[in-house]
């Protein structure tokens, strides 16, 4: 998804030469079916950046051990809903408005 995001950047950035061109660009970019990939974009960056602090949590600090393991998998997953919904938001409200 990184990769189709970067094309689309660059296909962006092209545009800006002819301010027609541009206008095209941004037009297809508000169009709801582009914001559903960018909150898909930030879905797949939420969950690394969180996972890479559990991975962290894991190797240094402890958070591998058997009897608190199960709560440190719930406590990622509440931890990174969290951090999801609050970016997705408002992203999703350009799509409502």
């Amino acid at each position: 998804m990184l990769i189709l995001y970067l094309f689309a950047h660059e296909w962006v950035i092209s545009t800006l030469q002819n301010p027609q061109n541009y206008s095209q660009a941004m037009g297809v970019l508000e169009s709801p079916i582009f914001k559903l990939l960018e909150v898909g974009l930030w879905l797949v960056a939420a969950y690394h950046a969180v996972n890479g602090l559990r991975v962290v949590l894991v190797n240094f600090a402890g958070a591998a051990e058997r009897s608190n393991y199960k709560t440190n998998v719930w406590l990622f997953w509440v931890i990174f809903a969290l951090v999801f919904v609050a970016g997705a938001i408002p992203m999703l409200m350009g799509l409502a408005g």
